[in-house]
């Protein structure tokens, strides 16, 4: 067995309510590692996330938070004091277009901020294509080398937003002659559209969409609604977030913070502005925000529209209420060092980019921090161990190189509120159940199940049938009669022996959960082969206590699931349909898991409180909720998983 490293339009008044590291009930864990002065990032439609680093690389790093190697791209920068690589966006129509936005600082003469269009290359998408670069920007001064700005967005209008900093020069910020201190906007191509608000001024730079800014390192765009959010590093005395509107004059230099509009009429006041210092709701560099939209509210419903954003020299992240405006810590004292960017995934998950630290850390509510899920490759025996978020925990080979396939199940096998990871082989190789700890990947235990002549293979489930507050092994035949063993693993004596399809000789796929909730996991079994037949056992008695056909007449096997607090299903051949029925047996959803090519059935388990599901080569989360898709991954180069 080897074990090896894993490759996921007033101002506010603001409520203090300063936190030690993140709310309770909160956790931060490390999603990714080792880059190099990252300064902002970008998630893309398959999860993967672009990453730029200052000195000129834009990283991509894998939805389970491997960083590789090899750059998307490489561009000459000057890195003197703040310029670099500096901001990154992907086209909407990225999927199919494949464009990517930088921003950078070239390394000429004299360095100027340039906007440029890559594009990734159609056989390998972590790469952009040789000679792709297309310059939309350009000579952009940076005449001090601070205050270059650097965000690039897009809007539903279909237009390219750039923030710029008025490059330490002050009154550049209240002219229309030049583009520096500004929010511009122009077309996909570099063009300039007819609507923008100077777009025929004379001396004034048609690109200029909103002006009066200072250092406008970020930006942030609600889904949906479209509103921006403008990040604004201010000078002496106040951080800023202010509302994106066409032809707006922020008042830099002339006002900063907060003011009285019949002072200043020309000027649009903050939404938020917070003061320097060291008090919890105080900083002194406002960057990276991100709105709370996900597919999946994993951090809970009440942030469902809030906006997040960051505090690079006191590694704060704030929050603002959408429904009162109040502000509030959410984390303090970052485990991550100079908050640059945020970001959130569309499973939930809260990300922030740390420059110092050079990693992506992920917040997730802390009752998830001690989840595990697994993925089997279909061949090759490699086990991928998930936390609950779907980053990586770590990958053992539980039987060397297995040519076979591997099956996977976890729960807490030693009480230590961390779930274990239990493996065992399909059809070709003797019954042998290994066991891992969930914290660290070691293998702690392995035994032999049923007779160690039967070849046929296991399936394999977890669940506390005995009451004793750890979770029992549970394995069932893949082929032949369709037996079911249930081991204690604390008292290393096995616990029940059955047959759950008696008459039925085509093997049995196998859950665990407390169905009937009487405080003791049930065992829940469908048949492999022919028809979709559920049965589900008392984990105190073991007589059966549900049963029903998942999909019917349909000649179909299925493989089973219990997933926050319901009995999932899903087809074991075929195409991948996923079915879910409440604990009472009621069916609740159908959906597709996959089109109708992926002739592969699927398999189901536990994603934190999200479903994740093995089709084929990928692995797939999906909201339980609405069957909505989350975010996908090939594991293992295309082999086929086994999820559990």
């Amino acid at each position: 067995m080897a074990t090896s490293r894993a490759p996921r339009l007033r101002l506010e008044q603001l409520e203090d309510r300063s936190v030690p590291a993140v709310l309770s009930g909160f956790a931060e864990t490390a999603f990714a590692t080792g880059l190099v002065q990252p300064t902002a990032m970008a998630v893309a439609p398959d999860g993967r996330i672009f990453v730029t680093e200052k000195g000129g690389n834009l990283r991509v790093v894998q939805p389970n938070g491997t960083v590789l190697s090899t750059p998307f791209l490489t561009v000459g920068v000057n890195t003197f004091s703040e310029r670099g690589l500096i901001g990154v966006a992907l086209d909407p129509n990225f999927a199919t277009n494949r464009f990517v936005y930088v921003y950078y600082t070239t390394n000429e003469t004299v360095p100027v901020n340039r906007v440029s269009r890559f594009t990734a290359d159609a056989t390998n998408p972590n790469v952009a294509a040789t000679g792709s670069e297309t310059i939309l920007l350009d000579d952009i001064p940076s005449t001090n080398g601070n205050h270059n700005g650097g965000a690039l967005l897009f809007r539903p209008d279909g237009k390219l937003y750039v923030a710029v900093g008025e490059a330490g020069v002050p009154a550049n910020s209240q002219t229309l002659t030049n583009l520096l201190g500004k929010v511009l906007r122009i077309n996909p191509d570099g063009t300039v559209p007819s609507d923008n608000p100077f777009a025929g001024v004379a001396g004034a730079r048609p690109e200029i969409w909103a002006f009066g800014l200072r250092n406008p390192f970020t930006m942030a765009v609600q889904p949906g609604t479209g509103t921006l959010h403008i990040n604004d590093v201010g000078g002496g005395l106040f951080e800023e977030v202010n509302v994106g509107v066409a032809g707006a004059n922020y008042g830099w230099p002339n006002t900063e913070g907060d003011f009285d509009p019949a002072a200043f009429p020309q000027f649009t006041r903050p939404l938020v502005a917070y003061a320097h210092g060291t008090g919890g709701l105080q900083g002194n560099s406002i960057a990276g925000g991100a709105f709370y939209n996900p597919t999946n509210a994993l951090l809970g419903q009440q942030f469902v529209g809030d906006y997040f954003f960051g505090e690079f020299v006191r590694n704060r992240i704030f929050v603002r209420d959408a429904n009162t405006g109040a502000v509030s810590t959410f984390a303090d004292g970052t485990a991550g060092k100079g908050v640059v960017d945020v970001d959130v995934l569309p499973d939930g998950r809260l990300l922030y980019l740390s420059l110092i630290s050079g990693s992506i850390t992920q917040i997730a509510p802390a009752a998830e921090t001690g989840r595990v899920s697994a993925v089997a490759a279909g061949t090759g025996g490699t086990v991928l161990a998930l936390n609950a978020d779907g980053g990586a925990r770590f990958a053992v080979q539980p039987f060397g190189a297995f040519a076979g396939s591997v099956r996977v199940a976890t729960g807490d096998l030693n009480g230590d509120g961390i779930e274990d990871v239990i493996a065992v082989r399909g059809p070709g190789a003797p019954p042998v159940v290994a066991l891992f700890d969930g914290a660290t990947g070691a293998e702690f235990a392995r035994f032999g199940a049923f007779d160690g002549r039967y070849t046929g293979g296991l399936n394999v489930a977890a669940g506390d049938v005995t009451g004793d507050g750890r979770a029992d092994v549970i394995v069932s035949s893949v082929t032949g009669i369709a037996a079911v063993q249930v081991f204690d693993v604390t008292g290393g004596r096995v616990v029940a022996l059955f047959n759950a399809f008696p008459g039925y000789a085509n093997g049995a796929s196998i859950a665990a959960g407390d169905v009937d909730q009487d405080g003791r996991a049930d065992i829940i079994a469908g048949t492999l082969v022919g028809v979709s037949g559920v049965r589900v056992f008392s984990g105190l008695t073991l007589a059966p206590i549900r049963e029903f056909f998942a999909f019917g007449p349909v000649p179909v096997g299925v493989n089973v699931g219990f997933v926050n607090g319901e009995i999932v299903t899903g087809t074991a051949t075929g195409q991948a349909f996923v079915r879910v029925f409440t604990a009472a047996g009621a069916e609740r959803l159908t959906f597709a898991a996959a089109p109708p090519q992926f002739n592969t059935g699927v398999t189901v388990a536990a994603l934190g409180n999200r479903l994740l599901a093995g089709i084929g080569g990928f692995a797939a989360a999906y909201d339980l909720t609405s069957g909505a898709f989350l975010a996908a991954g090939v594991p293992f180069g295309g082999a086929g998983v086994f999820v559990g």
